[in-house]
């Protein structure tokens, strides 16, 4: 299997879906998230390839949690991948969940 994308190398939809993740994960646990939200990449082949597990373990491993990711990013760039991954998600033909 090839290197997956690393955050520089992946869109800002994609970055946004990871994030959806690592949110969902922190108000509803990992559990919970990871079957009910799994990172929904829509941009990048080998990551919109992954199954629901292999892409919730990529968006996983881009931050030690949803506040390093704030901390990391600001909570305006997180709210702007945000935006961007949730209308990307409702625009989508075959969207039938909502994002959060």
């Amino acid at each position: 299997m090839n290197q997956l994308p690393t955050w520089g190398q992946m869109s800002d939809v994609d970055k946004g879906a990871a994030l959806l993740h690592l949110r969902k994960i922190e108000v509803e646990g990992r559990e919970y998230a990871r079957e009910n939200y799994p990172a929904d990449y829509l941009d990048h082949p080998e990551l919109t390839a992954l199954d629901d597990d292999a892409a919730s373990d990529h968006a996983e491993s881009l931050f030690d949690g949803w506040y390093d990711a704030e901390r990391t990013l600001g909570i305006d760039e997180v709210d702007r991948l945000r935006a961007l991954a949730r209308d990307a998600v409702a625009a989508s033909p075959d969207s039938s969940s909502e994002e959060g």
